[in-house]
């Protein structure tokens, strides 16, 4: 059995434990990780915002399609809604679901940014040489 790492990893900071493992699983040549790491800022950065987006257009088109109903049918919309659609409380669940989704996922995508990002860029990763203990020089 060969050892893939000899010396354990001495982690400062372990939130940076999951984006580094990702970052070393996902290559080691310069033009692997440049890939790589585009394509992990494409998840990202693209996966909770479509999400995000989605789920606003679906909560955005029940309300708009509720506000038609009452400015088309007026005081009988509710009666014409739950023919053509269903339940009027179950409509705006959906809405408040779909809203509540869009924020967690919007928190999980700047969790996740927060995560993965540092690490692609070499922080935390004990190989790496470290900018933080270094000085500027003055002119």
């Amino acid at each position: 059995m060969v050892a893939l790492d000899a010396v354990p990893i001495q982690w400062q900071n372990p939130g940076t434990m999951l984006g580094h493992l990702i970052g070393r699983a996902i290559g080691r040549t310069s033009g692997g990780r440049f890939v790589n790491a585009i394509m992990m800022l494409a998840f990202v950065l693209v996966l909770p915002v479509l999400s995000v987006a989605g789920l606003s257009y679906y909560a955005w088109n029940e309300v708009k399609t509720e506000s038609r109903y009452q400015h088309n049918f007026g005081a009988d919309w509710k009666a014409q809604y739950e023919l053509d659609y269903g339940s009027v409380g179950a409509a705006r669940a959906k809405i408040a679901v779909a809203i509540g989704g869009a924020v967690i996922l919007a928190f999980v995508g700047i969790a996740l940014y927060r995560q993965l990002i540092p690490a692609l860029r070499g922080a935390g990763n004990p190989s790496s040489p470290s900018h933080s203990g270094r000085r500027r020089r003055r002119k």
